[in-house]
């Protein structure tokens, strides 16, 4: 599923605007048993970032959230009709912790995991992590369904990806980019 973006220009700088409305806050499906939802447009050092979330619906009946958008009442009620209630909620690195602290109020029985620097951060201050990739479990509970991996040597941060088994999805996030133009490198 590919989705296009249009831009306009400000300033001679491109400005991402939202060409999907009707998909902010609802779930696609992408595979079976995976759906994706887009989030709002947020600001990140001046520029415009899509956000973007994953929900995995594992054998268990409960679901696995990365990267969770702001939440809702009607989105909260479609994760749980679709893919189950939300038993693990992940960040796949530390600067996708905006939405964190919203969902794990939302579900406080859920386990909250943190990638490796993000609870280090001033800005996830406030934010219940239950486990650090890398760091406090070896074997993960969702391991079975989704294999993890940690990807190091940024000087920025290191990432967390992962691979749905079942659907042979993988589920990167920052380490590629699509800059729409030359402008940004």
């Amino acid at each position: 599923m590919m989705r296009t973006q249009t831009t306009h220009r400000n300033n001679g700088c491109e400005q991402y605007k939202e060409p999907h409305n009707n998909r902010i806050n609802k779930m696609n499906e992408f595979a079976p048993n995976v759906w994706i939802a887009d989030g709002p447009v947020v600001d990140f050092y001046g520029l415009p970032y899509p956000t973007r979330m994953v929900i995995i619906r594992l054998d268990s009946g409960c679901s696995w959230v990365w990267s969770p958008v702001q939440i809702n009442d009607a989105l909260a009620a479609e994760v749980e009709a679709k893919a189950g209630p939300v038993k693990y909620i992940v960040s796949p690195n530390k600067i996708h912790h905006i939405f964190l602290k919203q969902w794990s109020e939302k579900y406080p029985d859920a386990k909250v995991y943190a990638p490796p620097g993000l609870e280090e951060r001033k800005e996830a201050e406030g934010i219940r992590f239950d486990a650090t990739f890398g760091q406090d479990e070896t074997d993960l509970p969702f391991h079975d369904e989704i294999d993890s991996v940690i990807i190091q040597g940024s000087y920025a941060m290191e990432e967390v990806e992962f691979f749905h088994k079942a659907s042979k999805t993988a589920i990167i996030c920052d380490i590629i980019q699509r800059a729409g133009s030359a402008r940004f490198l």
